[in-house]
């Protein structure tokens, strides 16, 4: 891929929303986990899960160099990533009598739809760029 193509592709609309819908879900999801937690009160062992599912995102953009393809590819891992951390939370046990699973698989869930949505955005911007 030329430098050229990189630059167009970059440039796209689907592009630049799909980067901030990724950017913004990674602020949210670190925000709730810091602020009340996801599985259970701020800084409980099951959140890591979470921080986990986050790593596998960036750690996919880093080796995607922010490329369209290779982001959509990171951003679904980490929607997986966010839905299994919460499953294996439940099954796990780690969920407090206070929360419920549909309260866990709900966040989880969300979350994930709105990496989803971002690796949406970047295989639009990747058709579009050529």
């Amino acid at each position: 891929m030329s430098a050229q193509d990189t630059r167009s592709m970059t440039s796209t609309p689907a592009y630049r929303a799909g980067l901030g819908l990724a950017a913004a879900a990674t602020l949210l999801t670190l925000w709730i986990l810091g602020a009340v937690g996801i599985v259970g009160a701020s800084g409980d062992r099951a959140d890591v899960l979470f921080l986990g599912a986050l790593g596998v995102g960036v750690g996919g953009a880093a080796v995607a160099r922010l490329r369209a393809p290779g982001m959509v590819w990171a951003m679904g891992a980490t929607a997986a990533s966010l839905v299994v951390a919460g499953v294996v939370a439940l099954a796990a046990g780690m969920v407090p009598a206070y929360n419920t699973w549909v309260e866990v698989l709900g966040l989880s869930g969300g979350f994930a739809a709105l990496f989803a949505g971002s690796a949406w955005l970047f295989h639009r911007a990747a058709r579009l760029a050529g």
